[in-house]
């Protein structure tokens, strides 16, 4: 599949930019801190 070989290295590009690591983080944190409310 040639679409496979040119999005891999794009992807790995994409998770190693430190904006888009800020961003993932901040999505966890976020997730996170909205289920301990909902449960307690």
């Amino acid at each position: 599949m040639p679409l496979d070989g040119y999005h891999g290295p794009y992807f790995i590009n994409d998770i190693t930019h430190p904006v888009t690591l800020i961003a993932f983080l901040i999505v966890i944190l976020l997730g996170g801190w909205v289920t301990i409310c909902t449960w307690f």
